[in-house]
């Protein structure tokens, strides 16, 4: 058989990055490539469904050249990430941060000689986010583990909530998500009966987010962290379909060692991914917490600790109002001013980090939705254009960022 073929996603993507389509003429000497026909239907829950088709793409191929779509654009406008700035007590699902993106593909082609025409696939299904990728990943949205966040010692104070992302998808293989507060373990399987499946077409229920800050620890627990804890994406496991709580014995083991082999007795494997929260105390300033959406296009967090300004720069357009002959300098104006307003900046400073956080930052830097919780108010910024310097231990043996946002509306309000 001489049929063209076509390569496409087939796991998680991220929209802020390309997303191809492409039809390549058949194997034999005397295949050819007409033209084909893209069908893209783009929406929320699930994939089996079938609505209204959002899109009709159409091109001719020259000299049997391959046919290549590309969607990611299509597909980004129907996304709409909603930053976690909440706190959570318990499983979140995701909302409007993921799409499926279904295809049918046909063709007019040459099968050994003979003109043909017809489905080449039919029905395709793939998940989005407005993620994107680095340039040293040319294609593909493929996320190794579930976490989808950055790693990193992730430092949060208490009060300053946050969440883990997480995909939940056959491809990940998350069964189970483990704490350890105070050096004490906490495990919990993710099974059909806690209403967790990773064979679910719905696309509210491929993103998760996990109670991860200190306070929804201790909501979710019954459990405050009083010192550093960790949570563990744990994946490989056998079917258990019930909850486990499972803890260390402090007479004979502790920690994770003595939990992993209680674990295996459950048939789960030793294959984690560790997120370390380290609580910091701050005594002098008080920290600015900030959200943003990062490059896996979930919601993601970044406490800064130490000093932080805010500031404001005005506007104001001004005119020549004619005056009577005779007029009043105290109250009369050669010059009036109008249309007066003002844009404010707030600039942190996230305190001593580990050498890997210029991830983090070009992400933060790089996101397109970033909100602060500011003297206990939450709004919406834009971090400032400019560039950032990215440390490295051996130069700078402590390190620290300063970053600057722009509040993300006029203090007057002018909306019309």
């Amino acid at each position: 058989m001489g049929l063209p073929i076509a390569a496409f996603p087939t796991s998680l993507q991220f929209t802020r990055s390309p997303i191809f389509i492409t039809l390549t003429k058949g194997t034999a000497v005397n295949d050819g490539l007409v033209d084909a026909t893209l069908t893209l239907r783009i929406f929320q829950g699930s994939s089996a469904s079938s609505p209204t088709a959002d899109y009709t793409l159409f091109k001719t191929s020259i000299n049997d050249e391959p046919i290549v779509f590309e969607i990611s654009e299509l597909i980004r406008e129907k996304i709409t990430t909603v930053l976690k700035n909440d706190p959570i007590s318990d499983w979140e699902n995701a909302t409007t941060e993921d799409v499926w993106c279904k295809f049918s593909l046909s063709s007019n082609y040459v099968n050994a000689g003979t003109p043909g025409s017809g489905l080449i696939q039919n029905n395709q299904s793939f998940l989005c986010t407005d993620g994107w990728l680095p340039f040293t990943t040319q294609s593909g949205g493929i996320v190794a583990g579930a976490g989808l966040i950055t790693n990193r010692t992730i430092q949060v104070m208490e009060g300053y909530e946050q969440s883990l992302p997480a995909l939940y998808d056959a491809n990940t293989d998350l069964n189970g998500v483990l704490y350890n507060v105070n050096g004490t373990d906490y495990f919990y399987v993710l099974s059909d009966e806690l209403g967790f499946s990773n064979t679910s077409t719905q696309s509210t229920q491929k993103i998760i987010y996990i109670p991860a800050g200190p306070n929804s620890v201790d909501s979710f627990l019954g459990v405050e962290p009083i010192e550093d804890y960790t949570i563990s994406l744990i994946s490989d496991s056998a079917a258990v379909n019930y909850k486990a709580r499972v803890e260390a014995d402090g007479g004979t083991c502790e920690g994770f060692a003595c939990l992993r082999a209680a674990l295996a007795e459950l048939g789960y494997e030793e294959n984690a991914t560790d997120y370390n929260y380290e609580l910091v105390c701050e005594p002098k300033y008080t920290p600015v917490r900030v959200t943003f959406i990062n490059r896996y296009g979930v919601s993601d967090y970044l406490t800064c600790f130490k000093v932080s300004t805010r500031s404001g720069g005005f506007t104001r357009e001004s005119y020549m109002p004619q005056l009577p002959t005779s007029y009043d300098v105290t109250q009369q104006l050669q010059y009036r001013n109008f249309d007066v307003n003002s844009r404010e900046t707030i600039t942190v400073n996230t305190g001593w980090v580990d050498e890997n956080y210029d991830d983090v930052i070009r992400e933060l830097l790089m996101s397109e939705k970033v909100s602060l919780l500011y003297d206990g108010q939450e709004f919406t910024a834009n971090p400032t254009d400019g560039g950032v310097e990215y440390f490295k231990q051996i130069n700078a043996k402590m390190i620290s960022y300063t970053l600057t946002f722009e509040i993300a509306w006029n203090i007057r309000n002018n909306i019309r």
